[in-house]
C-alpha cells in the first residue's frame, strides 16, 4: 500500500534498522528526529511559568530541562507536579523532587519482596510511572539480593522468565489481555517465592535519576550493550552499498576498527561517517 498510494503516509520508529522493516526501508524516506535541545526546553518551561504566574528559579528551570533528556513532554509533566499548589519553585525542590521519584520505586520493590498482602502490591504499582519491562530488570536485581534460597531464586526466575514471554506475546501480537498474566507472575510470583523474612539492609545502588527513572546495575549494563550493538547495525546497514559488501560483514570487519579510530581520533571518525553518509 505505501510503495503505491498517492497519498503521503507518516509512520515513526524508535529502531528504523531492525531487520522487521528491511523490505519498508527500500520504499520510504527516513528522517532522523533527535531529541529536543536542551535550550529549546528551557525556553519553554520559561514561557509557561510566565503564562501561569510561577516564579521558578534559573538553576531549578536548567535542571528540569536537563533531567528530561530531550522529551518537552516529561520536562512540562515535572514542571506541573512542582508547580501544584504553589507558586515558587526553587533548586531544593528539584533535589527532593528527585528523591521523591526513586524513593517511589522503592516502596514497589519492598512490597513485592515483604508484603503478606498481595493486593497492596498491585494498587502501589499501579501508580508507579515505569513501565513492566523495565521493573523487571529491577526485579531480576533484586532478587539476589533480597533471596537466599535456591527454592526461592528458582520460583521467583521462573515466574519473571513467564511475565517477559507474555510481554512479548503482546509485543509480536498486539494481544493485550495478556498483561494482566504478566503482571501478575512478575509482582505476584516474586512475592510468593520467599521462604523467610529477609533481616538484612538491601542497596538498590541507585546511580542516578532523570525523566525516565533511576536504573538498576543491570539494567545499565544491558542498555550500554544494546546501544552498542544498535550503533553497529545502524552503521552497518547504511553503508552496505556503498562499501560494496553485505551488513554483516562490515559489522565482522570494519566496525571494531571505527571504534578504535571513534575512541581515539572522534574528528577523525566522523569524517568517516560524513564521507559515507552515514547518520550516527
Amino acid at each position: 500500500m505505501i510503495a503505491e498510494t498517492k497519498f503521503p503516509i507518516i509512520l515513526t520508529a524508535t529502531d528504523p534498522y531492525d531487520d522487521k522493516l528491511k523490505a519498508l526501508r527500500q520504499i520510504v524516506n527516513l528522517i532522523k528526529l533527535k531529541p529536543i535541545e536542551q535550550k529549546e526546553i528551557e525556553t519553554k518551561l520559561r514561557g509557561i511559568c510566565a503564562v501561569e504566574n510561577i516564579n521558578c528559579d534559573e538553576i531549578a528551570i536548567r535542571k528540569l530541562a536537563a533531567f528530561a533528556d530531550g522529551d518537552l513532554r516529561a520536562a512540562i509533566n515535572d514542571l506541573q507536579m512542582l508547580a501544584s499548589g504553589k507558586s515558587e519553585i526553587k533548586d531544593a525542590d528539584i533535589e527532593l523532587f528527585g528523591r521523591e521519584k526513586e524513593s517511589e520505586l522503592f516502596d514497589v520493590l519492598k512490597l513485592v519482596f515483604n508484603a503478606k498482602n498481595t493486593g497492596q502490591i498491585f494498587d502501589k504499582f499501579d501508580y508507579l510511572d515505569l513501565e513492566l519491562k523495565d521493573f523487571l530488570l529491577w526485579l531480576e536485581d533484586g532478587v539476589t539480593k533480597e533471596y537466599s534460597y535456591l527454592q526461592e531464586f528458582a520460583y521467583a526466575y521462573e515466574n519473571l522468565a513467564d511475565a517477559d514471554i507474555f510481554l512479548h506475546r503482546i509485543m509480536r501480537r498486539q494481544h493485550w489481555r495478556f498483561f494482566v498474566y504478566a503482571k501478575l507472575l512478575a509482582l505476584a510470583g516474586v512475592n510468593r517465592a520467599r521462604i523467610s523474612a529477609n533481616k538484612k539492609f538491601v542497596n538498590y545502588g541507585v546511580r542516578s535519576w532523570g525523566s525516565s527513572q533511576p536504573k538498576p546495575d543491570l539494567l545499565l549494563k544491558i542498555w550500554d550493550v544494546a546501544r552498542k550493538r544498535k550503533k553497529m547495525q545502524s552503521i552497518a546497514e547504511q553503508s552496505s552499498n556503498k562499501m560494496h559488501t553485505s551488513a554483516r560483514r562490515i559489522q565482522q570487519a570494519f566496525w571494531k576498527y571505527y571504534e578504535f579510530i571513534a575512541e581515539k581520533n572522534p574528528k577523525y571518525a566522523e569524517g568517516i561517517a560524513e564521507g559515507l553518509g552515514l547518520e550516527i
